[in-house]
C-alpha cells in the first residue's frame, strides 16, 4: 500500500471533485477552486482525496476538501497530508485567514476541520440548498 500527494490537476478536479458539486455550479466552482493551491492524495494510484484553498480576496481563502468513500473509511493518511500542507501555508503567511464551511449535522466533517486546527466562528442558519444549518470555521496565520 503506497500513498502519494501531488498538486491537483484540472483532470483530477473534473474526474473527482466536479461530480460532487451541485448541478449547474461546476464551471464557476472549477474556476474559483483552481485559482488557489490544491492537492490530490492517492492510495495505490487511486484518488482518495482532493483539497485546496480558493482565494476570496487578498490574504483570505476558503478551504475545501472532497474525500472518496475509501478515503472516508481510512482517512488518517489524507488527514496527515492535509495537516502538513495547511501548517506550511499558514506559517508561510500565504493567507492570513482561511475559512471553511461544514454542515452542522456532519459530525465527522466537523471533527476533521477541528483536528486540522480550525475554530468555530459562527452559525449560518438556513445556508444550505435545502435550508440546512452550516458552521463557519476559521484559522488565522
Amino acid at each position: 500500500m503506497s500513498y502519494s500527494t501531488e498538486y491537483m490537476t484540472v483532470a483530477d478536479f473534473m474526474e473527482f471533485v466536479a461530480p460532487t458539486l451541485p448541478p449547474g455550479s461546476t464551471g464557476v466552482s472549477c474556476k474559483v477552486m483552481m485559482k488557489g493551491p490544491a492537492w490530490t492524495v492517492r492510495k495505490d494510484g487511486n484518488i482518495i482525496c482532493c483539497y485546496g484553498f480558493a482565494p476570496m480576496m487578498r490574504g483570505c481563502a476558503e478551504a475545501w476538501m472532497v474525500m472518496s468513500p475509501e478515503g472516508k473509511v481510512s482517512p488518517l493518511m489524507a488527514l496527515r497530508y492535509a495537516k502538513q500542507v495547511i501548517g506550511t501555508i499558514m506559517q508561510a503567511g500565504l493567507f492570513r485567514r482561511v475559512q471553511a464551511m461544514v454542515q452542522e449535522d456532519q459530525a465527522g466533517h466537523r471533527n476533521w476541520v477541528e483536528h486540522l486546527g480550525f475554530k468555530i466562528e459562527g452559525v449560518m442558519l438556513k445556508y444550505g440548498p435545502n435550508g440546512e444549518t452550516y458552521l463557519r470555521y476559521v484559522m488565522f496565520s
